[in-house]
């Protein structure tokens, strides 16, 4: 006697609405921007030009990015509240870039039986399924990103990390 049940399988796919894709666009985009503004972190941080700071981390992941930034911010404001601040901008960042890793790193797949498909789902951390997240999920991961980006290249160019570059000026 054969077994009438089901089977059912997993199989990598693609999320079919085009809001969701479009925000995954997005967030990849944002997060190159946000690459670029560490990067010109460093080059705010050690006087350098543009294309010496980008040359210098051309090969640098997000991690080593925070890294040297840290280290140049480090060396460059000492202990205190500058420091401090840029600290938590970088933190922040990590836990924006985690988030980010987690939408484009993990498996998106399809439960996929003998007769039909099955939800949409993604592959967490642990290794167990959930529901993909929405497309205003996705969108609010963006629009943060695109947030930290801006308040970092705000605060380089015209405000507290600029002042406070001026005053530890050689």
């Amino acid at each position: 006697m054969t077994d009438q049940t089901d089977h059912i399988w997993i199989t990598p796919t693609v999320p079919d609405d085009p809001e969701i894709l479009a925000a995954i666009a997005e967030v990849t985009l944002r997060h190159s921007h946000l690459d670029h503004m560490l990067r010109m972190m460093v080059k705010s941080l050690t006087g350098v030009d543009v294309r010496t700071a980008v040359s210098a981390t051309h090969r640098l992941g997000s991690v080593r990015l925070r890294e040297r930034v840290q280290r140049l911010a480090k060396k460059r404001l000492g202990d205190g509240r500058d420091f401090e601040r840029l600290e938590g901008i970088l933190n922040r960042c990590a836990i924006l870039t985690a988030k980010r890793n987690r939408l484009t790193h993990n498996i998106w797949a399809q439960q996929v039986g003998e007769t039909d498909l099955g939800e949409q789902m993604v592959q967490n951390d642990d290794l167990e399924w959930e529901a993909i997240p929405t497309a205003d999920d996705i969108q609010a991961l963006a629009n943060g990103i695109r947030a930290i980006q801006e308040e970092m290249n705000h605060a380089r160019l015209h405000g507290w990390l600029h002042d406070a570059l001026a005053r530890t000026a050689k």
